[in-house]
């Protein structure tokens, strides 16, 4: 099943913001987007990162390489139903995602590395996958597991989320395990905010974001995780 899409490059944001600065944005936000009520208000997102045998993902971010890609797998609610191979791809100022669908089944291969019969025809994203493992050692590197509230308004395709209790887990870890043991990376009252938007972005929504001295910064969940791992002494690998 192959839903790899045309590249949508878009901005993406990003600030650390407490819960009073949440309180006041997310009341603002309500009565100007639309909530994305994927799993009532809030909705879990699971990642399985991977990357190859040099830390490419994890060096070229540190070194500030403008084009960079991460490769992940990711699920949400902790539900088999819907399973996302993704390629998500920073070059310059622009993200964009290549995403394909893919089976529990396959999903199972991948992280084992049993990918001799998996089906790669017109799908360029596999391709290029199975290419890493095979060439550059590319395998489960960390588990980013952290809760999402969405807002969406249609002018100017903005999107806004609050990325709640950010947690990793090691590689090896059952991410369709709702019980999972995972452990904490943020202060109990940070979370993650970001803005993404294709275009530009209405002043209406630059109004809204000025709460306190919002900073602008660069955050990697997946970096932030592998940082929070190592001040741990290297927990995920047990």
């Amino acid at each position: 099943m192959n839903n790899t899409k045309e590249h949508k490059f878009r901005f993406e944001l990003k600030y650390y913001i407490n819960y009073e600065q949440y309180i006041i944005l997310s009341e603002r936000l309500k009565h100007m987007f639309k909530q994305d009520l994927v799993a009532n208000r809030e909705y879990n997102i699971r990642s399985l990162y991977f990357d190859d045998v040099y830390h490419s993902a994890e060096a070229e971010k540190y070194c500030g390489v403008s084009n960079r890609s991460k490769y992940r797998i990711r699920i949400y609610n902790y539900s088999d139903q819907q399973i996302k191979m993704e390629k998500k791809t920073k070059q310059e100022q622009f993200v964009y995602k290549d995403v394909h669908s893919i089976t529990k089944d396959t999903y199972n291969k991948l992280i084992l590395n049993q990918t001799n019969d998996l089906e790669v025809k017109g799908n360029d994203l596999m391709s290029e996958w199975l290419f890493k493992m095979k060439n550059y050692g590319l395998k489960p590197a960390i588990v980013v597991d952290y809760n999402r509230e969405a807002f969406i308004m249609e002018q100017g395709d903005v999107r806004i989320t609050f990325d709640k209790d950010l947690r990793f887990a090691g590689p090896r870890s059952d991410i369709f395990n709702s019980e999972l043991m995972t452990r904490p990376v943020l202060q109990r009252n940070m979370m993650i905010l970001e803005v993404k938007f294709s275009g530009f972005l209405p002043s209406i929504v630059k109004d809204v974001l000025q709460v306190g001295s919002l900073d602008r910064t660069a955050i990697s969940k997946y970096i932030l995780c592998l940082e929070k791992n190592k001040t741990l002494g290297g927990l995920l690998h047990e």
